[in-house]
């Protein structure tokens, strides 16, 4: 993993606000993005529960 995550999945309409786009990444840092690929969630979803990742 290098720390990117993609922001608009496929499937993820009802959740992001956002159709499927596939060129839109986010870069969240390794660390969130190992614990983010292993929650399954969307990122929305994952950010929100990890607001220190904001600060």
């Amino acid at each position: 993993l290098y720390g990117f995550a993609l922001s608009y999945p496929q499937g993820g309409e009802d959740v992001t606000g956002y159709i499927f786009e596939p060129w839109h990444y986010r870069y969240i840092g390794r660390e969130a993005a190992l614990q983010w690929k292993n929650s399954g969630k969307i990122l929305q979803e994952f950010l929100e529960e990890k607001p220190q990742y904001f600060e």
